[in-house]
């Protein structure tokens, strides 16, 4: 009888262990939403004609794809159908993405630098038609959830394994990062940003958090190794938080990648927002300076010809639109702006926070025209800040400033955008104003909320500790939790409970109020070998 029932409770394992593999084995259907959800994420960085692009109705299963249909990455069988129902192997997927990749290189909005890593798996050789999409693929770490000596290329994909493809493109391409690549004796440091290019030499390094070193103007930084022949690399920037460490050991080669986090402003101690909230009244002398300033500008304007002199804002707006404007005295021109806050988004002339004035010049033929991006709160300028005028795209350079070239008095439509900021959209009339076009963006924080559950039976996790970014909570009692204060963008999700094995995700969070953050955490059996071994983080 104890035969008997050993073989039964080796027979149940085995049986259970063979369901939940097959449940875990990849369908094309599977690959189509981890290709969507890779092209949903990293929709921001994308050009916006390939984001328009993918959102072309097509084929309810391969919704979201068309702009791999239309290269080609994609097709139907000759019956028509999209094979949704067959398993997809490892090579047949990495194809996929390795072509999807390619495409993605020339559809961001900022090209990214791309890392090849020669791989050495013995069942791929040089002629195999898997092996030119490889390197990149490993530049990225989307092969980081397949053992080193064989890859296997047709067994079939996992569940796992896929999500460690998609998340790997996804916070490769989405998200800035250090790339330190040490080739036994020398190192050096690359910097891939996903919206404006980085410099690698404002990075400073240290192996001790004492002694910091600039890094060279190559990337290149001296490695040290303590007695272990081991060094611990860290890296430091006045616009990021400090980044590391990356373990090095002496006479191997290895590369690390960091994800980078911006540093981003106090606004409780801005002085704009200080001032703003500071119900303590003017100081005589500070108004008599205000009357004798605005005395000074409103004398030089008289004293100028009439053409001369900047025009009145014109109101049209309807009954109810608010329209305001004040005189802005801080500029080092000798012509006052007018800076006008519009409610009424359908004025053609303005923005919010845009300073105008009259522009005459009549040159005939494109003029160039200068403008500048800076935070609404604080007035500093945004480096790195992205504007788009007519289909060109602009970056901002460290002071915020940008040029663009337009025919005087056309329209163009303009839109800015920085990490972190509500996006600003206006139709400006080139020309119309003399002087800089000041472009203000507002920085956002948001809300986030989901809930945490069992992978076996989807049974709610209390009391289980989310982490996003630098803020945490706990779920309650229905495995729910809410997070305030978190701004747009990539994040790393943690999810850490007794009993459970921890989950980390990378993942865009967006302003859109609705959206839900739902986490799975596998239970941790010391008695079997099954999730653990499924597990990819």
């Amino acid at each position: 009888m104890l035969a008997v029932f050993v073989l039964a409770l080796l027979l149940g394992f085995s049986g259970g262990r063979n369901e939940t593999q097959y449940r875990d084995r990849v369908r094309f259907s599977d690959l189509y939403l981890e290709m969507r959800r890779v092209l949903r994420i990293l929709e921001p960085v994308l050009k916006p004609s390939v984001a328009a692009e993918n959102k072309i109705d097509t084929d309810p299963v391969v919704q979201g794809l068309a702009g791999l249909i239309t290269r080609g990455i994609l097709s139907q069988l000759p019956d028509g159908s999209w094979n949704e129902e067959a398993f997809v192997t490892r090579g047949e997927a990495l194809f996929y993405f390795g072509q999807m990749l390619q495409s993605l290189e020339s559809s961001v909005v900022f090209p990214p630098m791309m890392l090849e890593i020669t791989t050495d798996y013995a069942d791929i050789f040089s002629e195999h038609w898997l092996y030119g999409f490889l390197p990149k693929l490993a530049g990225t770490g989307a092969l980081s959830s397949f053992k080193a000596g064989r890859l296997n290329p047709d067994a079939i994909l996992q569940a796992a394994e896929l999500r460690n493809i998609g998340s790997a493109i996804i916070d490769y391409l989405g998200s800035n990062l250090l790339i330190l690549k040490y080739d036994g004796n020398d190192a050096r440091l690359y910097a891939k940003g996903a919206l404006q290019e980085l410099n690698v030499t404002e990075w400073s390094y240290s192996f001790n958090r004492r002694d910091w070193y600039q890094i060279g103007k190559d990337g290149e930084l001296l490695p040290e190794f303590n007695a272990g022949r081991l060094g611990s690399v860290l890296f430091k920037h006045p616009s990021y938080r400090e980044a590391g460490p990356i373990m090095l050991k002496e006479k191997i080669a290895s590369i690390g990648m960091i994800k980078l986090q911006r540093n981003y402003a106090d606004f409780n101690s801005s002085r704009v927002f200080t001032k703003k909230n500071d119900s303590t009244p003017d100081s005589e002398e500070e108004r008599a300076r205000i009357r004798s300033r605005l005395a000074q500008i409103r004398e030089r304007l008289e004293s100028r010809p009439a053409a001369d002199r900047p025009k009145a804002i014109e109101r049209h707006a309807a009954a109810g639109d608010n329209v305001a404007a004040t005189l802005d005295v801080s500029g080092g021109s000798d012509r006052p702006a007018i800076k006008t806050a519009y409610l009424n988004e359908n004025s053609v002339a303005a923005g919010p926070g845009e300073e105008t004035y009259e522009q005459h010049s009549r040159a005939e033929g494109s003029v160039t025209y200068e403008g500048r991006v800076v935070d609404a709160l604080s007035s500093e300028a945004l480096k790195g800040a992205v504007v788009i005028i007519s289909a060109r795209q602009y970056t901002a350079d460290d002071h915020g400033k940008f040029s663009f070239a337009a025919a005087p008095n056309s329209i163009v439509d303009l839109t800015a955008y920085s990490e972190g900021y509500e996006a600003l959209k206006i139709r400006h009339r080139a020309g119309y104003r003399a002087g800089p076009l000041t472009l203000t963006l507002k920085p956002v924080f948001i809300s986030c909320a989901g809930q945490v559950t069992s992978f076996v039976d989807d049974r709610p996790v209390a009391r289980a500790l989310v982490k996003i970014g630098n803020r945490a909570t706990r779920t309650s009692s229905d495995g729910r939790f809410a997070l305030k204060g978190v701004k747009p963008g990539f994040h790393q999700i943690s999810v850490f409970a007794r009993d459970y094995m921890e989950a980390h995700e990378i993942s865009h969070i967006g302003a859109d109020t609705a959206q839900e953050i739902n986490m799975r955490l596998r239970p941790m059996y010391s008695d079997s070998a099954v999730f653990a071994d499924s597990y990819q983080n």
